[in-house]
């Protein structure tokens, strides 16, 4: 077996692991902020709650959620990626170190920080079994052909103890395979019952919905499944970014549509998202803007 140098995995820098990760924080006294905890144990409303410390390359996140559910609300990169993947010390170690392949440290040196290696998501070995016909649904002007078509519906499983038990599930599809799910419940939102939850090690380089589109016609930018499925059944294609935030990979997946309209929430937090992301794509793409109210 490969012996893995864990001090030197440890001091890659933190700023790389989270871009790598897409996740968007701000700098403020030589701490890295983001909006919303990227960790799948967080499951409060709370926002500005993870800080990751420049200088000492570590991170905590100040909810309850994350330190109730997964045991840990702190640590170093390697804890990190263990728990944004769900995988052992030594797998998250491998990850961080190119899999043993990539020259390590090279950003500590002053060099690009590509040397570390991203995670990509990998297919699922099942597909979960949803019911088209729901109120959710239907309520939301989606007809039950458009449902099945997307594949998304009311799910629970036997037992009853999934984690996706009780909401409308979305495929996620990356690279002609399913990927995973990200889930609306159906129940009252709470802190132990997000309103949306992804299925468990996914990484957010996928968009719903881009896999039903074509490249020789515009693409709206959403940031709901919701609304990808609403603009279908008017004729219009649509992919989801699963928030506010374009993660490095979605820019990568929308690189052969030249025409692209913004199409996200209208609100101040849909606008200023809107102004990030217009100033990224307008380089290679034909943007305009255009704003949906709920």
């Amino acid at each position: 077996m490969m012996q893995i140098d864990f001090a030197e995995i440890r001091a890659t820098p933190i700023e790389s692991v989270l871009r790598k990760y897409g996740v968007e924080f701000r700098q403020q006294s030589g701490m890295l902020v983001a909006k919303q905890c990227p960790l799948p144990s967080h499951h409060s409303k709370d926002l500005y709650t993870f800080k990751a410390s420049i200088r000492e390359n570590l991170w905590t996140c100040h909810s309850t959620s994350c330190k109730k559910t997964s045991g840990k609300n702190g640590g170093d990169v390697i804890d990190l990626v263990c728990l944004l993947d769900g995988v052992t010390a030594r797998e998250a170690a491998e990850r961080l170190g190119g899999y043993q392949n990539a020259p390590r440290g090279a950003e500590r040196n002053g060099g690009d920080a590509s040397n570390l290696a991203p995670h990509k998501n990998k297919p699922l070995g099942f597909v979960l079994q949803a019911n088209p016909e729901h109120p959710m649904i239907q309520e939301r002007g989606i007809s039950v052909e458009t449902a099945r078509l997307y594949g998304i519906g009311y799910y629970r499983s036997k037992q009853g103890t999934a984690s996706m038990d009780d909401r409308i599930i979305f495929p996620l599809h990356e690279n002609n395979s399913l990927v995973g799910y990200i889930g609306r419940t159906c129940r009252e939102v709470s802190e132990s019952n997000p309103k949306w939850k992804m299925g468990k090690g996914v990484v957010k380089s996928m968009l719903f919905g881009l896999d039903r589109c074509t490249a020789d016609h515009a693409l709206v930018l959403v940031e709901s499944p919701w609304a990808v499925l609403w603009l279908r059944e008017r004729g219009t294609q649509a992919a989801a970014l699963l928030g506010k935030e374009l993660t490095e990979g979605q820019e990568k997946a929308i690189a052969p549509f030249r025409m692209l309209s913004l199409g996200l929430d209208y609100d101040d937090a849909g606008r200023e998202a809107t102004e990030k992301i217009a100033a990224r794509l307008r380089v290679s793409h034909a943007v305009k803007r255009s704003y949906f109210r709920e």
